[in-house]
């Protein structure tokens, strides 16, 4: 009887550590991420196009394991599912009718039997089908602009003119009275910076710096400084949305800025409908869009803000040529958008510009 009482103990302890064994083998198995297979790969051609809204994009999905029965492969567009092709047929298009443009990304999930996935992704470009619409100008009025002023940044706030300027040893920011062409106060910043675009947000002025990753924060009644703060990209041109900073850096990419963290938010592409436009410089947001100065380029930019899409260009190249004492150095060029958005008044100027133009934008295509 003993003998039978042991027995049975030692089957239910071997019993006990199998289930305990099986659980554990279980528990590390829910703790393991899903691995995909490689067995498919999207047409490599796709991303050596500029692609246009609109128009059909052809997707063809090779299947490089064919020892892995393919039953079905989804078709997605930054993470939103579009299309499901079955068995064997590898082939399907996609239409981007709306949305961003710049860098989108097409993924395909492949489903194999006994649960294995196969993966791949690809990087495409795409760009607006539209031509943006052209504009010109008329001059209504002009104002003095001091010529030693290397402007970077301007905007217009409650009746007063705004305006940053750059160059290490000289980068100032400056509140004027475009009425009598007075600087009512300024304030310079440290020499080992070089200031550049400016902006306000309720009652304080932010200030980018150019390659030193580094902002700073004032009272825009005083100019007294409240704060400092880093963005991980260089500063350029910078603008406000609702409660967000638009920082430029000199590329195609607009970078949304939380004003309270500096942590990036979202980065937005720019393109026309031949591609990116790099170099995006000084920025002013004039409801609903964001305009923009382009380094070197003798125009503005229209962007909607929401896209990315260029939906128009203001050719200022007259302009310039009344300016034409300052164009043997290509460093003065046309910089500095500011809008009063009570009179509904549009500035522009440029780098050591003698003067600040009030402008009347024309549609060319109605004309």
């Amino acid at each position: 009887m003993q003998k039978l009482y042991y027995s049975f103990l030692f089957i239910i302890i071997i019993i006990s550590s199998c289930n305990n064994t099986s659980n554990k083998h279980n528990s590390q198995h829910n703790k393991t991420p899903f691995r995909y297979i490689k067995s498919i790969q999207i047409n490599k051609r796709l991303k050596n196009t500029i692609w246009k809204q609109n128009t059909n994009i052809p997707i063809e999905i090779e299947h490089i394991r064919k020892n892995k029965q393919i039953d079905s492969i989804e078709i997605y567009l930054d993470n939103k599912k579009q299309n499901t092709i079955y068995k064997n047929s590898f082939k399907t298009s996609l239409s981007i009718k709306h949305g961003k443009v710049g860098t989108r990304r097409i993924n395909a999930i492949a489903y194999h039997p006994y649960g294995k996935k196969g993966f791949n992704s690809i990087k495409i470009q795409i760009v607006p089908d539209k031509e943006p619409t052209r504009y010109s100008f008329e001059v209504i009025k002009t104002y003095k602009h001091d010529t030693t002023h290397f402007t970077e940044g301007l905007f217009f706030k409650n009746g007063f003119l705004y305006e940053g300027t750059g160059i290490k040893g000289e980068s100032s920011i400056y509140k004027i009275d475009l009425n009598n062409n007075k600087t009512l106060f300024s304030r310079k910043i440290d020499q080992e910076y070089f200031g550049e675009g400016i902006t306000a947000l309720n009652n304080k002025l932010f200030q980018l710096t150019w390659k030193s990753k580094k902002g700073f924060v004032y009272n825009i009644n005083n100019f007294k400084l409240e704060s400092e703060f880093e963005i991980d990209t260089e500063g350029w041109g910078i603008t406000t949305i609702d409660d967000n900073l638009v920082i430029s850096n000199g590329t195609n990419v607009l970078h949304f800025i939380n004003k309270d963290s500096y942590k990036i938010i979202k980065k937005l592409e720019i393109c026309d409908n031949n591609g990116p436009i790099n170099y995006i410089n000084e920025l002013e947001y004039i409801y609903p869009y964001i305009y923009a100065n382009v380094w070197q380029k003798n125009k503005i930019i229209i962007i909607e803000p929401t896209t990315g899409k260029v939906i128009g260009i203001v050719d200022l190249t007259s302009i310039i040529t009344k300016e034409n004492n300052f164009l043997t150095d290509n460093e003065n060029v046309l910089n500095g958008i500011a809008y009063d958005k009570l009179n509904k008044r549009l500035f522009i100027t440029g780098k050591r510009w003698s003067k600040i133009f009030q402008i009347k934008l024309i549609n060319s295509e109605k004309h």
